[in-house]
């Protein structure tokens, strides 16, 4: 059984919402954009340790956006739809009566509204009450032992797990109970535990302790019962030995919880948690006074106190477990985690409700393969995506290294901005922009990427040319021996559109679902070559796109020193160096020199390069003030005006 989908109408935060969701749940985002509320939602109709009383709300419940307020008719309902239990013998004997529009699709629903006999617009607290009923019929109301059957278990955010497990010895309570501890078991323990006792007594200083304890006691004027203290073992019945017991910790040892680690505790809590959990469902008879029981777990920010590493090691066994809800601030739970379970919350206005993403979708438009590459990509990079406002789509390790010290040199904070910098390691954008588009995150993306200007003219250009018939076998081979400027210049002249960099972002139009129409302009465009039109036109969705790769629009607006520094440190032969040099000094940089650049750099390594590059440019001062390549700055500016479009206006 899983939660496929939930609906909360006028609760706090949430105005009205509805979000499908995956096999577990994952809650992810800022604070005070509503994952708390998100989880007590669901415990308004799943928690039975909620009384009537705690679900009957206040005025501080309500969703107070665009001046609303509270009663007056005014309706807050929570809706979970439940599937997947079909092959459940026990959950379908109490989830069929709920299936309210199709078959297999169970619906518990939280109202909280005024009494039927009372006016609306007249109404106050004291005229609401609260109903609990299944699928569509308020009649067919959720009697309190379905939650027998059924129920969520909260596992808070501000839990003491020490004391939960020294104090009130939970959730250990309940693991005897279904493990069938009897206190008849430990008849043979008093004996011991009485033998025990008589050789404390006889311990001299506990002797001449107790009788000084009486003495004092003596003493005591306002003394009114008479009190004969003794030092003894606590544990004098069957009953005494079973609430004595503790989990100790490193067996030789026997160490209380105390004297470990807030971490261990936590770990020990949990795991002893899902025990209990697994136990109850794994029994199917009578537990007490529950029949048969499944539960739902949620835990709130179960990261506390656990090194990273812990964190995904244990979170990736109980993602297992399904359902599973979880809200979290850590990146390491959440890169181990399903693509599917992921819930975004974002609050966009203080006047506008909290809004929630789910990825529950995005198996309809990626392939297994791809679903499969960004999970490997969440979990390499610790998903960091998931915690930024907005993203930028970068190739490589050169653009990873330079692009937030091309930020600063302009002013730009991306970190403050909430702006992550996702190297992909590659083109194949596709997969990444489905993952935070519309049909997943929904959050903001730029895409910066290489035009690549002379790749591929003579592996793929010419080829598609011959088969179109504008060049002959011969003319083709004279093709290859021009210069790339050349060679393009004679394909265009011939009507041969290609352009490897602007070709790929054509590709990803189809993933970012636009119009037709522009889409058909845009690639007539293409077709006649009209490349900065093109490229210009591409801005509006996102895509920034430069004319060859970046260390060459470096060069053009004046890094090109520091970059041939950068190479002759990095180890670049003596006559390259000369060679780059001479060219700078005779601004010789032209399109034809652009390869012999890319080819010495590649040589390096791109990131060696970048990472050795990022550091001079922090000091550099050029003459006409800092500056960085214009596809950079604009998609820069691109999502700073998606996070915040009224200061741009």
């Amino acid at each position: 059984m899983r939660i496929s989908k939930v609906q909360i109408q006028n609760f706090r935060n949430f105005d009205d919402i509805t979000v499908e969701v995956g096999r577990n749940l994952l809650l992810v985002g800022a604070n005070a954009t509503g994952k708390t509320n998100f989880i007590y939602a669901l415990r308004l109709v799943l928690d039975p340790s909620l009384s009537r009383r705690d679900r009957q709300l206040t005025s501080d419940d309500f969703w107070r956006g665009n001046g609303k307020l509270p009663w007056r008719g005014r309706e807050i309902k929570v809706s979970i739809e439940l599937t997947d239990f079909e092959d459940n013998r026990q959950l379908r004997t109490f989830l069929d009566d709920c299936c309210a529009y199709r078959p297999g699709f169970a619906i518990l629903n939280y109202l909280y509204a005024p009494k039927g006999n009372i006016e609306p617009e007249k109404s106050s607290e004291k005229d609401y009450t609260i109903l609990l009923y299944g699928g569509d019929d308020k009649n067919n109301e959720l009697p309190p032992k379905f939650f027998d059957h059924l129920n969520l278990r909260v596992i808070g955010a501000l839990r003491d797990a020490e004391s939960e497990l020294i104090a009130r010895r939970m959730p250990l309570r309940a693991l005897f109970e279904l493990y069938q501890i009897q206190t008849n078991s430990f008849d043979h323990v008093i004996t011991h535990l009485a033998e025990v006792n008589k050789r404390v007594e006889e311990i001299p200083p506990i002797k001449t302790l107790e009788e000084d304890i009486r003495r004092r006691l003596e003493n005591l004027k306002e003394q009114i019962h008479e009190i004969d203290p003794v030092l003894r073992l606590a544990a004098s019945s069957a009953e005494d030995v079973v609430r004595a017991l503790r989990v100790l910790l490193e067996q030789n040892l026997l160490l209380p919880l105390n004297t470990t680690s807030l971490g261990l505790a936590n770990i020990l809590y949990l795991a002893l948690s899902l025990i209990e959990i697994e136990k109850r469902e794994s029994i199917n008879k009578p537990i007490g006074q529950n029949e048969y029981e499944y539960v739902i777990l949620a835990i709130e920010e179960p990261e506390a106190h656990l090194h990273p590493h812990v964190q995904r090691i244990i979170f990736r066994d109980f993602l297992k477990r399904s359902p599973l809800i979880l809200s979290t601030h850590s990146s390491h739970i959440a890169s181990v985690a399903p693509i599917d379970s992921i819930l975004m919350f974002r609050k966009p206005s203080p006047i506008e409700g909290a809004q929630i993403s789910s990825t529950a979708r995005l198996s309809n438009v990626l392939e297994p393969s791809e679903i499969e590459d960004i999970e490997r990509y969440l979990d390499v990079t610790k998903a960091e995506i998931l915690f930024a406002r907005a993203v930028i789509f970068i190739e490589g390790d050169a653009e990873e290294f330079l692009l937030a010290t091309l930020a600063r040199l302009v002013g730009i904070d991306l970190d403050r901005l909430g702006i992550t910098v996702c190297n992909i390691r590659g083109t194949n954008f596709k997969p990444y922009i489905s993952f935070v588009g519309p049909q997943g995150l929904n959050i903001p993306y730029a895409v910066l990427t290489d035009g690549d200007k002379y790749a591929n003219l003579i592996r793929v250009a010419i080829p598609q040319a011959k088969k179109a018939g504008r060049f002959t076998d011969e003319e083709a081979q004279q093709l290859e021996k021009l210069s790339p400027s050349c060679l393009r210049t004679q394909l265009e002249d011939r009507g041969c559109a290609y352009y490897s960099g602007l070709k790929r972002c054509l590709d990803l139009l189809d993933a970012m679902q636009i119009d037709p129409i522009a889409k058909s302009k845009l690639n007539t465009q293409y077709k006649n070559c009209e490349w900065a039109q093109l490229i210009q036109n591409l801005k509006q969705y996102g895509i920034f796109v430069n004319q060859w790769s970046l260390e060459p629009e470096l060069i053009k607006i004046g890094y090109g020193k520091e970059i041939l520094e950068t190479l002759e440190e990095c180890g670049a032969g003596e006559q390259i160096v000369a060679k780059l040099h001479s060219q700078l000094q005779n601004l010789e940089f032209t399109e034809d020199n652009v390869e012999y650049w890319l080819k010495q750099i590649d040589t390096i390594g791109k990131g060696r390069v970048g990472q050795r590059l990022a550091g001079k440019l922090q000091h550099t001062h050029l003459p006409g003030g800092k500056e960085i390549p214009s596809y950079i700055s604009e998609g820069f500016n691109y999502l700073i005006h998606s996070l915040d479009p009224i200061s741009q206006l």
